[in-house]
Formats: structure tokens, sequence, C-alpha cells
């Protein structure tokens, strides 16, 4: 029913604003705007930046990897590996409760959407139906961006772990703090879903997919009654 009650009260502003497009057509707009799409918006651009700079941390520790000689510091490796791994730790905590609000904030959008294209009788206003598809169409693509560059941070983490299984030490003593970087970077950290999933990059598809099973599934709940 929270489903129907949204949709009727958008239908209603959007029918409300009729008689009144040079003033109250403009206020809602701007409201939905600032106060529905322009927060997670926002949210996922920051989200993204984030993601491309870890990115760009893990990728210079993996460049210093493939030139590596057998007189490298790998205590000085390991430590640098250690923050690295604290920073994405860090982003995902703080971050990844963020990003499950998305996804929900996504299902809205994607109900908005099909229930302005299924159910004509409630949804007769082709303004209705045109913003509704912006506004789904503006949240699947900021979700996109955000889970293909989370996948890119955990698919650098993973090459680091790749690079080190492939080093060899020519002593003992270096051979020793090999296992132990090659035993740390086998324990990798992830960026995920509020730690319910870790995010690659199949999972706006998988996501996509279950939003849209349920969104079909409540809507059919709503009128059957």
């Amino acid at each position: 029913m929270v489903g129907f009650q949204f949709r009727e009260s958008f239908e209603f502003m959007v029918r409300f604003k009729e008689p009144y497009p040079s003033v109250f057509g403009v206020v809602a707009s701007a409201v939905h705007y600032l106060f529905f799409v322009m927060p997670f918006n926002t949210f996922a651009l920051f989200y993204v930046i984030v993601c491309h700079h870890a990115k760009q941390i893990i990728e210079i520790l993996g460049n210093s990897m493939s030139v590596i000689k057998c007189n490298v510091n790998l205590d000085a490796l390991l430590a640098t590996h250690n923050r690295m791994v604290k920073m994405v730790e860090r982003i995902d905590s703080e971050l990844s409760a963020h990003v499950f609000f998305c996804i929900v904030f996504n299902s809205v959008a994607v109900y908005g959407f099909i229930s302005s294209f299924i159910h004509a009788n409630y949804q007769s206003t082709s303004r209705y139906r045109h913003l509704m598809t912006c506004f789904c169409v503006t949240s699947l693509s900021s979700f996109f961006a955000m889970t293909l560059a989370a996948s890119f941070v955990n698919e650098a983490l993973a090459q680091i772990a790749t690079r080190a299984r492939s080093m060899q030490a020519e002593n003992i003593h270096s051979k020793m703090s090999l296992q132990i970087f090659q035993f740390c970077t086998s324990h990798q950290a992830n960026l995920t879903v509020w730690n319910i999933v870790t995010i690659k990059r199949g999972v706006f598809i998988n996501t996509l997919g279950v939003i849209f099973t349920y969104v079909l599934l409540i809507d059919s709940l709503d009128h059957s009654k």
C-alpha cells in the first residue's frame, strides 16, 4: 500500500498543478528535484569520485609491484598495502549503507516508471509519465556509475593479490617477508552494499532484476485488492 499511496499523491500533485503551470508547476518540480533527485545524485557523484581516487592509489601500488626487484623493501610495501586496505574498509564502513538506500530509492523510481505505463487509468497525464521516465533514467544511471566505480576498486585490489602471488624471492629472508606479504594480500577488503554483497560488475544487472521482480509483485498486490 505504500507504493499505491506514493503513486496517488504524485498523480494528485501533477493534476493539481495543471491550472497553475507557471507557479505551482515550477515550485513542485523544483521541490521534487531538490528533495528527491539531487541528494541521491550528489551522493552518487561523491561516491564515484571517492572510488576513482581509491582506484588510483591502488594502481600506484600495483605499478610499483610490476617493476619490483629482488632488493625491494617488502616491509614498506606491506605497510603501504595495509594503509590502502584500511582506506577501503573505512570507505565501505561509512558509505555502504548509503549505497543500500540508493537501491531503495531506485526501487521507488522503477515502481513509478512501471506503474505509469501499466495502469493508464491511474496515471492519465503524459506529464506524469514523462516525469517518472526522467526520474527512473536519472536514478538508474547514477546507480550504474556507482556500482561500476566500486567494481573497479575491487578489481584493482584483486590484481594486487594476483601480482603478489607471482612474485618470487631470491634468499631466505626475502622469502619469509614475501610469504607474509602474499598472505596479507590474499585477505583483501572489498566495497559492499551494506556488508550484504560485494560490488562487482554484474551487481547492477542482478539488482535491477530483483527490483523489477519485487516492483511487479508489489504492484500486482496493490491492484488485486
